[in-house]
């Protein structure tokens, strides 16, 4: 492998490790990061941690193979969804639902914050599948993805084992590499991989996808190869129902379509309770009537009212 390869995956893995420690501090956890690694073709990353546990992972999208994952013991669990509030047995040994509900919440604020980290530093958006949430008997096996590259970090979590594990594309790697082989701004020592620590003010500055959906069609193999230019496919909402909105790929809240001069905006009339965090980081497209504008939407709407 090539030494800026190596390189550029551990860069990577610092930043998004710390992106992910940020959080749990914020929840008031003590935190202590280890230093990255790269995991060894064949290996599982997760064999060292202590059984039972708990798994949230998310998987890229977009054309690209990967994603990130959070496990911890089940122990560590109960002591992130304290943290959060859950009011839980920290001497637990299983994962109540109250507890698991609290886990993965914080799990998820996790995974943003290390998909936001991952933007970063490649300097593009990053899109990912909503975070899934497993409890587990036995160690998975996470290589079911088919990625080249495959970094670990050890965090210690009140005490607990906690890895944070990403499954990195080549394109990647490369973007990374190309990155710090222009730049002298991160240096890694062979003796110290922890490297430069990051300015936490960077989070803010990270651009988010958000998309609105109408709403949705069902069809057939037959029927999307018929499909012609000028074709209507007719939609399971009529145009002034409310709009489902998704930021970087998670359920946000939802509103109103509307025209603002010639463009389709959005009005904001629900926000989720999960997107309190990412509203902090998307209050730069958010005006003072909560109007969007310019919104990439998923769909293409029938401005005659046909769906």
């Amino acid at each position: 492998m090539s030494s800026s390869y190596a390189e550029a995956q551990l860069h990577l893995a610092q930043a998004t490790s710390r992106a992910v420690a940020d959080v749990l501090t914020g929840l008031g956890v003590t935190v202590e990061v280890g230093k990255p690694a790269l995991a060894p073709r064949g290996s599982n990353p997760l064999e060292i941690l202590p059984m039972p546990g708990v798994m949230s992972k998310v998987a890229y999208i977009g054309g690209v193979a990967g994603g990130n994952v959070i496990a911890t013991s089940v122990a560590g669990a109960n002591v992130i969804a304290a943290a959060m509030g859950a009011g839980n047995d920290l001497a637990a040994t299983e994962l109540s639902d109250i507890a698991q509900s609290a886990f993965s919440e914080a799990a998820n604020q996790m995974l943003a914050s290390a998909s936001a980290a991952t933007a970063a530093v490649l300097g593009r958006g990053v899109e990912v599948d909503p975070p899934e949430t497993t409890v587990l008997e036995s160690i998975p096996d996470v290589n079911d993805v088919a990625t080249p590259h495959v970094t670990r970090v050890s965090l210690t979590v009140a005490g607990e084992t906690c890895l944070f594990v990403q499954l990195v594309p080549q394109s990647f790697v490369m973007r990374v590499s190309a990155a710090l082989e222009e730049s002298e701004t991160f240096v890694f020592d062979d003796d110290d991989l922890d490297g430069p620590m990051l300015d936490s003010g960077w989070v803010h500055e990270t651009p988010l996808r958000l998309d609105a959906e109408l709403g949705s069609a069902r069809l057939t193999a037959d029927e999307v190869l018929g499909l012609r230019d000028g074709a209507v496919v007719v939609l399971d909402r009529a145009v002034d129902d409310p709009v489902e909105l998704y930021v970087n790929g998670t359920p946000y809240g939802a509103g109103r379509l509307l025209l603002d001069g010639d463009e389709w905006a959005v009005m904001i009339e629900e926000i989720l309770p999960q997107g309190d965090q990412l509203e902090s980081e998307a209050n730069e497209t958010v005006n003072d009537d909560r109007v969007l504008d310019s919104v990439e939407e998923s769909i293409e709407v029938d401005t005659e009212g046909s769906g």
